[in-house]
């Protein structure tokens, strides 16, 4: 409803930025829109602020920080907080290099949204799990996006499931016992 309490003026100037800072057309303005009408609260000058924040904690270039916000809007109603968070949750408690934590966000731009106490409660079971055995800690290191993006894709019963593979010795590669989790 406060979209209504906007001018004219204060809707097409915030249009205006986001199709431009995003380098969006008309048709992927829109789609955005339907995704997250609460993008025209914010106005174009926070907009812009907020896109050259994500750029800069992630050291993305802005074509791709464009595409990360085009796939998942919900990203700027989260916020910096949100984001640093998030960020620093995947550097601390999970331990990945910054490299990883670009590939996690592009292939999941939903990390940057999500809850940070969500996100710590999963990447804490999961690190615990990790640290549990050498090798799963090893070829964290190492994975590749895609393999990242499997990991980092489970949930409250896939860790459970991924801690039986280990309790009962059934455990191969992190990766691949997280597809067998999945």
């Amino acid at each position: 409803p406060g979209i209504l309490t906007l001018s004219h003026i204060q809707i097409s100037s915030t249009l205006s930025c986001l199709q431009e800072q995003l380098q969006l057309s008309p048709a992927e303005l829109g789609q955005i829109l339907m995704k997250d009408p609460g993008i025209l609260i914010r106005g174009g000058r926070v907009l812009q602020e907020q896109v050259q924040d994500l750029q800069e904690y992630l050291a993305l270039p802005a074509a791709v920080i464009a595409r990360l916000v085009r796939c998942c809007p919900g990203i700027l109603a989260a916020g910096s907080a949100v984001w640093l968070a998030n960020i620093r949750t995947l550097l601390e408690v999970l331990q990945l290099n910054p490299q990883q934590v670009q590939s996690a966000v592009l292939a999941q731009p939903s990390l940057l949204q999500k809850q940070p106490s969500e996100l710590v409660d999963a990447v804490g079971h999961l690190a615990q799990l990790v640290r549990q055995h050498q090798p799963w800690r090893d070829e964290l290191n190492g994975l590749s996006q895609q393999q990242l993006d499997v990991v980092l894709r489970l949930q409250h019963k896939n860790l459970l499931r991924l801690a039986y593979l280990l309790d009962t010795s059934q455990h191969t590669s992190l990766f691949g016992d997280a597809r067998l989790a999945l």
